[in-house]
């Protein structure tokens, strides 16, 4: 009822949405993953027509691994979630109208039941085998957000930039240190999402995003 009230209109909402990028060294070559996590509360009854969701990645530079996806629905009291976990993740090819061969794959599967009230989760991760290739972290969408994370852990001698694309100066930025090893946590709070508009350029033209690479 308290989201409603802020995001009248809306039919999803996103709880929290998190990526853990880590890198460690091994000799003299970078061990990388990534470890993404996301939440979303369906607020109206279109929710069922968002049952299948995709996971797309580069079979060539990235492995997806331990999916771990639930659905949680409100029982007919309102006041518990039965959680009912995605049975079978799928591997494809999709289909790429304009391109004559790439190695993009797909992971899907189909959240069951869902209804206003109910949320989703989906946690994985990726394995990341060229370190020229890290993953651009965006921090907001066409719909409201709640909460935005995203976390660099690293070996105090591994060099890293950041591109900070924050049209409305709102990303928070923090470091933690521990014995050889640096964290850089990136913050959004709450936002009600950016609207979609006929013939505006490319998301990341608008939306806030860090681009993180590898200086030396």
């Amino acid at each position: 009822q308290e989201l409603q009230g802020l995001y009248p209109g809306k039919d999803v909402i996103i709880l929290n949405q998190k990526e853990h990028l880590i890198i460690k060294k091994n000799g003299k070559e970078l061990n990388i993953s990534s470890d993404k996590s996301s939440e979303m509360l369906y607020m109206s009854e279109k929710a069922s027509h968002l049952l299948e969701k995709s996971i797309f990645y580069f079979d060539h530079f990235t492995n997806v691994r331990d999916i771990e996806a639930n659905s949680w629905i409100p029982e007919q009291d309102g006041k518990k979630l039965k959680k009912i976990n995605v049975g079978k993740i799928y591997t494809r090819k999709p289909v790429m109208g304009n391109v004559f061969y790439d190695d993009v794959k797909e992971k899907y599967f189909t959240y069951s039941s869902l209804k206003k009230g109910a949320v989703t989760s989906l946690s994985y991760s990726e394995d990341i085998f060229d370190p020229h290739f890290l993953s651009t972290f965006y921090f907001g969408t066409y719909a409201p957000i709640e909460n935005a994370e995203f976390r660099v852990t690293m070996p105090d001698d591994v060099k890293i930039k950041f591109v900070v694309k924050d049209p409305l100066n709102q990303i928070t930025r923090k470091e933690e240190h521990s014995k050889n090893t640096i964290t850089y946590i990136f913050s959004y709070g709450r936002h009600g999402g950016f609207p979609i508009e006929e013939d505006a350029p490319s998301s990341s033209y608008f939306l806030p995003h860090i681009i993180a690479y590898i200086d030396s």
